[in-house]
């Protein structure tokens, strides 16, 4: 993240085929796209979105994003126990007075910001249409590992339960066994926190 609240964004998505199918295209929820300025029209300072390559085991691959639907065709179908890798490289800005992602003055909400596989069963990807109320994304517990460097002024907030605040500017971690992370950037939080069996904190 820049000093003007611009992320550079790389991510890196192992998957394998764990169906009995063989699949012909990806099929990937990607919802900042819902609050850019051609989807949502209504919103005063809505996101920027920018793509800037996507390929599969190292190769460029096509796509189309249509709302939050990022549909990758696959140039071999890929066979049931098989491992493909898929890398992003893409850009975006957050929207003011979202939803979950959101920015709110100088602070940063990041939820469901990286491209997110849908779930695959009964022979189909499934994937429902986007709402604004309630959670419609369908993603499979997964690992993620994730490294980040934000300005001096501000504080990564996410879903690693180890974390340490403040935190550094930069840095690395890894959370094993989620549905998704979530990640915020704070600008001077102060925090209050209970600990016990469960600790609970409040920023």
């Amino acid at each position: 993240m820049n000093k003007d609240g611009k992320f550079q964004l790389k991510s890196t998505v192992v998957i394998k085929n764990l169906s009995m199918d063989q699949w012909e295209h990806l099929i990937f929820y990607f919802i900042p796209n819902m609050f850019t300025k051609s989807v949502s029209p209504q919103l005063e300072h809505p996101s920027i979105v920018d793509f800037h390559s996507i390929s599969i085991n190292g190769e460029k691959a096509d796509y189309t994003l249509e709302k939050d639907t990022l549909n990758i065709p696959l140039m071999k179908e890929l066979e049931p126990n098989q491992e493909i890798i898929v890398d992003f490289s893409y850009e975006l800005t957050l929207p003011e007075k979202s939803l979950r992602f959101t920015k709110s003055n100088e602070n940063f909400h990041l939820a469901q910001f990286y491209p997110m596989l849908a779930t695959y069963r009964d022979h189909q990807w499934n994937k429902e249409e986007y709402r604004d109320r309630g959670e419609t994304y369908h993603t499979a517990f997964s690992n993620f590992k994730l490294s980040y460097e934000i300005p001096e002024e501000h504080t990564l907030v996410s879903s690693f339960d180890k974390e340490v605040f403040p935190g550094a500017n930069k840095g690395s971690f890894e959370i094993k066994k989620v549905k998704e992370i979530f990640l915020a950037v704070l600008k001077n939080p102060v925090l209050v926190e209970k600990a016990g069996d469960i600790s609970v904190r409040v920023f």
